[in-house]
Formats: C-alpha cells, sequence, structure tokens
C-alpha cells in the first residue's frame, strides 16, 4: 500500500469490520482481544494436528517414490515422518512397560524376607527353565 493511501482520511477514518487496522476510536473490531479463546492447543488437539502433518507427510513420500524424486528428498520426507512420531511420543503420557506381573512383585517382595524372597525366585527360575526344555 502506498505512502500516499495510508495518510488519506478515508483510509484513518474506516472503523468498520473490514478494517484492517485498529479502530480511531481504541476498539478491536475484528476481536482479537477476546479472552475467552484459549491461545494455546491442548495436548490432544496437539497429538491430532501432527498426525494429520505426518499423513500428508506421508502422502508426499508415496507420490515422491512413485515420480521417481532424489534421494535425498525421500530421506528428508522419511526424518520429517520420524521427527513427527518422535513429538507425538513426547506429549503423549507414556507406556512404562510394567505388566501386571510387575505389579504384583511390587506388593508381594516387602511382605517376605530376604532368604524367602531368594526361595521364592530360584523356585521361580526352576519353573521357567523346566517350561523352556
Amino acid at each position: 500500500m502506498s505512502k500516499a493511501i495510508t495518510k488519506s482520511e478515508t483510509w484513518r477514518h474506516r472503523s468498520a469490520s473490514y478494517a484492517t487496522h485498529g479502530s480511531r476510536k481504541g476498539i478491536n473490531l475484528l476481536g482479537w482481544d477476546v479472552a475467552s479463546l484459549p491461545e494455546e492447543l491442548t495436548d490432544q488437539q496437539r497429538i491430532d494436528a501432527i498426525q494429520q502433518h505426518k499423513k500428508w507427510l506421508e502422502c508426499e513420500l508415496v507420490r515422491a517414490k512413485a515420480s521417481g524424486a532424489s534421494k535425498e528428498r525421500i530421506k528428508d520426507l522419511g526424518i520429517a515422518i520420524n521427527h513427527a512420531n518422535m513429538e507425538v511420543n513426547k506429549i503423549r503420557p507414556g507406556f512404562d512397560g510394567r505388566d501386571l506381573n510387575h505389579w504384583i512383585i511390587d506388593v508381594l517382595k516387602p511382605r517376605f524376607t530376604k532368604s524367602e524372597w531368594d526361595r521364592i525366585v530360584r523356585e521361580a527360575l526352576a519353573l521357567r527353565s523346566r517350561q523352556e526344555k
């Protein structure tokens, strides 16, 4: 936009909802100051957005392979897909890899003395070795 237009009276007096600058009266006509809108996404919204981007990247990867794109382009798309997966894993609450048997051990172990617990472990190891044969 030229300097002459921005300095003209018509431009400065625009105050309708289509105005691209703040109102002369100091009123926000575009609703930018609405406090009820959340400024940050929830974790699930972020995960959904990253997964949508990952789907797009996967489609691009298929197109690149079909069109015979360079190996560098295919590698870059693969790296971007991997990065998207890592971002989702950072956000998503992790699985600590503990099964029910780990929790049972945590409950039962304090109830036995060291010698009793060692005997139970030896019996369990013997049972496992018999089943593996």
